[in-house]
């Protein structure tokens, strides 16, 4: 009698083990369906278009507020964007291998970004922003993608970013860039990484 009960329970073990296993394979499933719904329309709901002259202050005011919490944490007066005058952003808007656009999420413009290009087949990011309360969004990582597409021609693309943002670090190296080793000290808070991205042709 004693054998047949442990049988039973092993037996009921082996079924909520199988149960269990289903069940938590179910909920992952459902958790990358839904996430692979989610990201479609979110990509749908952010765009880039070049930015025009009448937008120069609403793109000097939005810089100026992206940069303004990365100068607070590192001081970098001679260096930051926010620290820029608009004549300075003027001037870039004129310039023939410059290109500005604004990055748009539901109609509302959260962001730009700059694309120089320095040879025939070499662009350079710089810079790249977002607004503080739409970052983590995944509309910086779509903007850029968007960008790549644009430049079909581009075989090279340059950027430097901030070594002890190990976030901005990542999100770059997610994109398929790599670091140089080429650092310039801005101060003893903040040293600029450059990075590179290759592209496959």
């Amino acid at each position: 009698m004693n054998d047949r009960r442990v049988r039973i329970a092993r037996a009921y073990k082996k079924v909520c083990v199988i149960f269990l296993s289903q069940k938590s394979f179910m909920e992952v499933f459902m958790k990358q369906l839904k996430k692979d719904d989610i990201q479609p329309q979110k990509e749908k709901r952010v765009s880039i278009r070049k930015v025009r002259i009448r937008e120069m202050k609403e793109l000097f005011e939005l810089k100026k507020e992206a940069f303004l919490p990365i100068l607070k944490k590192y001081q970098d007066e001679d260096t930051n964007p926010a620290r820029e005058t608009i004549d300075k952003l003027c001037m870039q808007l004129s310039q023939m291998e410059t290109e500005y656009y604004m990055i748009r999420f539901d109609e509302k413009q959260v962001g730009a970004v700059r694309v120089v290009q320095r040879e025939e087949e070499t662009f350079r990011i710089s810079p790249v922003f977002i607004l503080e309360k739409y970052q983590n969004m995944g509309i910086a990582s779509f903007a850029m993608k968007q960008i790549f597409q644009m430049y079909q021609e581009a075989e090279k693309w340059e950027l430097c970013t901030i070594q002890e943002e190990k976030r901005n670090c990542h999100f770059y190296e997610k994109l398929g860039f790599l670091a140089t080793g080429n650092t310039k000290t801005i101060n003893d808070k903040m040293t600029l990484i450059e990075y590179v991205k290759e592209m496959d042709k």
